[in-house]
């Protein structure tokens, strides 16, 4: 009779070493299924933050180009306009004119901008509809980005 209540208990104390030992081991499942999870959140910020760096240096690129331009030639335009006999000949007329139209190509660059962005989050939320149409090469592309240059 000793033996065999020597027997139960212990197999009540392996019984109860095996519960154990299988709680903890789904306690560590859990928490390494949660640790896998907050990696994949950290990497998700870290992408999401590289990616916000890089459009802002993008932004701030696109933009300081038109603004450099367009200050520069609205320097140009005040000092033509500030001399003695402003535009008074052919020369400084021609000269204002281009300066304006370097002010009013970058202004328009600065315009399109939003506009390129909004449409950018419209591609990728695939909400953007493309109508294809002729293009005037040298309105379109060179002039803007010999204002640019």
């Amino acid at each position: 009779m000793l033996r065999g209540v020597l027997i139960f208990v212990a197999c009540l104390f392996v019984a109860i070493w095996f519960y154990t030992t299988m709680q903890r081991a789904a306690k560590i499942d859990q928490i390494n299924a949660l640790n896998e999870k907050n990696v994949l959140y950290v990497d998700t910020a870290h992408k999401a933050a590289v990616s916000e760096r890089e459009l802002n240096e993008y932004i701030a690129h696109e933009v300081r180009n038109p603004f450099t331009a367009a200050i520069s030639a609205c320097n140009f335009v005040a000092s033509a306009v500030h001399e003695d006999m402003p535009l008074a000949d052919s020369k400084s007329q021609k000269s204002v004119q281009e300066d304006v139209h370097i002010i009013g190509s970058s202004l328009r660059s600065l315009n399109d901008l939003p506009r390129s962005m909004l449409d950018m989050q419209k591609a990728q939320n695939s909400l953007l509809q493309l109508n294809i149409s002729p293009t005037d090469v040298l309105r379109d592309i060179l002039e803007p980005v010999a204002t640019m240059l």
